[in-house]
């Protein structure tokens, strides 16, 4: 191995090790920072960030779906949940949520009009009226997305929200 050689392997393993992580550290603490803003700055009381998968292999019309919590901020009257929603099998109401926020990029969901299925079983049981849910990305083998919940009839500041998602998109994959 050459000195041109030894030195390219000297960076890649220097940005490997310390460059990268950080990059990555970053990212999340940005994305934490955008929803504790939107949890200070709204009436919106938790925030969860989700990617839909079929479990580690590119996502099939015909395979399983599931979705897993990456991320959760919240304040009373929620708790956390995101240990609860790891690998939540989807159905068919929430398949089709996801495809809506893939095509309109954004739904407001009024709890009492979402259709019956596992998504409003949880909303209700956790006290959820309104949520406000955006498509985050996309990559091979993820959908990304998040919800933007509150215990109230109506979400106030959405162009705040709207505002902090869009930076959150920037740091997501």
């Amino acid at each position: 191995m050459g000195y041109a050689e030894a030195i390219t392997e000297v960076a890649r393993f220097f940005n490997n090790i310390i460059v990268s992580p950080r990059k990555q550290i970053r990212k999340v603490v940005n994305i934490y920072d955008e929803m504790h803003a939107v949890l200070e700055e709204t009436n919106v009381e938790r925030f969860l960030i989700f990617k839909a998968h079929n479990g580690g292999g590119v996502i099939t019309p015909n395979g399983e779906l599931y979705v897993s919590t990456l991320y959760e901020d919240y304040t009373d009257p929620f708790i956390s949940v995101k240990a609860d929603y790891q690998k939540l099998p989807v159905d068919v109401v929430y398949a089709k949520m996801l495809l809506e926020i893939i095509k309109n990029k954004k739904v407001d969901y009024k709890i009492e009009e979402v259709p019956e299925g596992i998504l409003k079983e949880i909303y209700l049981k956790e006290g959820v009226r309104r949520s406000l849910i955006y498509f985050l990305g996309q990559d091979r083998k993820n959908v990304y997305f998040c919800s933007c919940a509150t215990s109230q009839d109506i979400i106030y500041d959405e162009i705040t929200v709207d505002l902090a998602v869009n930076k959150i998109k920037q740091n997501i994959k």
